[in-house]
């Protein structure tokens, strides 16, 4: 169970973490992604991922999120998640793009 655990904290992780690291522009069009993962120690996972606004865009915080739901078992309804915000005062949020 450990492993499980292990492998689907991982996913999540790396997911929220590649998320978190695209540009502005990016993470502003990104929409719902699902994607279908099996790992190393054969288990898969349905790994939905997306990110929005805590507001207003371009003026509040945004979030990237990562769920990772089990093929069977409990987890196929209480996933693995991990979030990640960016806006904050380390992370300043740059002006709204205008459109060319």
């Amino acid at each position: 169970m450990r492993d499980a655990d292990e492998e689907g904290r991982r996913i999540v992780r790396e997911k929220v973490e590649a998320l978190a690291g695209l540009r502005w522009e990016e993470l502003d069009a990104y929409q719902e992604q699902i994607d279908h993962v099996r790992t190393a120690l054969g288990r898969r996972y349905r790994v939905k991922s997306y990110a929005y606004w805590d507001g207003r865009s371009w003026e509040t915080e945004l979030h990237v999120v990562a769920k990772a739901y089990a093929a069977n078992g409990w987890r196929r309804f209480k996933p693995y998640w991990d979030r990640r915000s960016r806006g904050g005062p380390d992370d300043l949020i740059p002006p709204r793009p205008t459109p060319s």
